[in-house]
């Protein structure tokens, strides 16, 4: 924006692209374990399709009796092992919304985690995570930042 001390909609350089695009960035799935890959747990997680939803019922029974999955995990199963991620802004004014792991009670955008799935392997942890049922109650959403403005807009 113009004459706006924000970085929003501002063009900020990219540093991470040329050594990406060259094909010689590092992902996480490149790494390899120094030790032996024996113990070694996959995860996947079921994410959210609602933008804007209160969770009223997950049903973990079918994931959980896959063969090779070691565990599923909701919020509730994380409770007091750790709190959530703090983000941090130079910008002024601004409020830091707790992040958590995984939601709990309910979800603020498509794709956010609710369930962890740990299994022997990277394909059955996917298909124990494809499983797991959740039943959303839809709450409004919004789609523009402009829209989170008005008067009575929800409150993610």
């Amino acid at each position: 924006m113009p004459g706006s001390s924000t970085p929003v909609g501002a063009r900020q350089p990219r540093l991470e692209d040329p050594r990406l695009l060259t094909g010689h960035g590092r992902y996480v799935d490149d790494l390899q374990p120094l030790h032996d890959r024996q113990g070694l747990l996959h995860v996947a997680f079921r994410r959210s399709e609602q933008a804007h939803a209160r969770i009223v019922s997950i049903d973990l029974s079918a994931a959980r009796a896959l063969p090779g999955v070691i565990a599923v995990l909701t919020a509730a199963d994380l409770q007091g092992l750790r709190g959530p991620v703090l983000a941090s802004s130079r910008m002024k004014n601004y409020h830091a919304t707790p992040i958590w792991p995984l939601a709990q009670d309910k979800v603020r955008h498509v794709g956010e985690a609710v369930v962890a799935v740990l299994a022997e392997s990277r394909y059955i942890a996917e298909d124990a995570a494809e499983l797991v049922q959740i039943e959303f109650d839809v709450l409004p959403a919004i789609d523009r930042p402009e829209d989170a403005l008005a008067e009575g807009a929800p409150l993610l």
